[in-house]
């Protein structure tokens, strides 16, 4: 697993490892990056940068399920 995660930036989509949609980067940080889940009880959740396994112009793929980051 490569970390390619620089550049990432709010609002790029955040998709798992089967390609479904788990939304858009709200903020990040040097470890982490966080995304809102949720259409009635809206909630950030947090996940590691180690668990991104590529990151292109606007797309971050990840190495997991959307079940494996809870949310």
């Amino acid at each position: 697993m490569t970390h390619a995660v620089t550049g990432i930036q709010p609002g790029w989509r955040v998709h798992d490892r089967e390609g479904v949609d788990l939304g858009a980067v709200t903020r990040l940080d040097d470890r982490s990056l966080w995304i809102t889940r949720g259409r009635i009880l809206r909630h950030e959740v947090e996940i590691p940068r180690s668990m991104v396994t590529e990151a292109e112009e606007g797309h971050v793929q990840l190495a997991v399920s959307e079940k494996e980051i809870g949310g």
